[in-house]
């Protein structure tokens, strides 16, 4: 079963729209054209991507797994495009990027400053979750990359990681602490006293 990029477009044309003849329209396309097409890729699929109703159509569950794979599809093959269309020495479109609030407001800022100077012609879109959201983002094409702390979280196995920077855990105490002069110390040192901790996410 090969999808052609047509067949994709049409579709997701079609799931956006509700209805086979505004997608027709905006692919400026016949109405028969179109409703051919989702034909053929219904029989490819062996099974309905769709319900007809009164005011249009609705995707069926075959059909919103489908467009989910096909707008990932579109999504490269439009980068794949644009990449070869600028300079190889500059970069341009949209790069999304995922934070969580700790690294937001530490890392962020340098971040965008450092990868702006390199490539003047790249845009942002950021968004904002705790990590384990983030990590179902990237599974499912929300954002190209993400920006999280990983030492207190296990990352799925396909996922490649580059770690930016190494962040010692620093215990702050209030005056006159006993540990408050210590240059090191043991987990066990601090276990028994009261803490406040702060969830890092």
């Amino acid at each position: 079963m090969l999808f052609t990029l047509r067949q994709l477009e049409f579709f997701v044309a079609i799931a956006d729209a509700g209805q086979i003849s505004k997608a027709a329209l905006f692919c400026n396309v016949s109405q028969s054209s179109m409703t051919v097409a989702l034909q053929n890729l219904e029989e490819q699929c062996g099974r309905p991507l769709f319900t007809r109703h009164a005011k249009g159509i609705r995707l069926t569950e075959t059909g919103e797994r489908l467009l989910r794979h096909a707008k990932k599809v579109l999504n490269t093959v439009q980068l794949a495009t644009d990449d070869m269309l600028i300079p190889s020495n500059d970069l341009s479109g949209t790069l999304r990027i995922g934070v969580t609030e700790t690294l937001s407001a530490y890392m962020l800022p340098a971040l965008l400053s450092a990868i702006t100077a390199r490539f003047p012609s790249l845009q942002f879109s950021l968004v904002e979750y705790p990590s384990p959201r983030l990590c179902q983002a990237i599974r499912e094409g929300m954002v190209d990359l993400a920006l999280m702390l990983v030492s207190n979280i296990m990352l799925p196995e396909d996922f490649a990681t580059e770690i930016f920077i190494r962040s010692t855990r620093r215990l702050w105490t209030c005056a006159g602490h006993p540990l408050q002069d210590a240059p090191t110390m043991a987990l066990l040192q601090i276990v028994g006293g009261d803490k406040l901790i702060i969830p890092f996410c």
